[in-house]
């Protein structure tokens, strides 16, 4: 079962589009990294749990420890994409309008 079904807990991806690391379990990393990388390839809808899993080198089973679905997996990439989003904000909050535009 998964610790945290919304997916909210602090994880990482291995994809550039997605933002900073901050994650300790590598597997949840490579799954998440697999799924962006096939959803983007492949689509959302034509892409299976189990080419997710071939993918990260993880059986599916280790996969629904972590996600409990694929949607909670796609929320999980869209936060983690969000929160290197959001930092960008935090890190000008206060700074000078024009110095954080250049």
């Amino acid at each position: 079962m998964n610790a945290d079904p919304s997916g909210t807990d602090p994880g990482t991806l291995d994809a550039a589009a997605v933002g900073a690391s901050t994650t300790e379990t590598p597997a949840r990393d490579r799954i998440m990294a697999a799924a962006l990388e096939l959803f983007a390839t492949h689509g959302f809808g034509s892409t299976s749990v189990k080419a997710i899993a071939e993918r990260a080198g993880v059986s599916q089973g280790l996969m629904y420890r972590y996600f409990e679905s694929k949607d909670a997996l796609l929320r999980a990439i869209f936060e983690e994409g969000l929160r290197g989003v959001w930092s960008t904000f935090d890190a000008t909050e206060g700074d000078d309008p024009l110095v954080a535009i250049e």
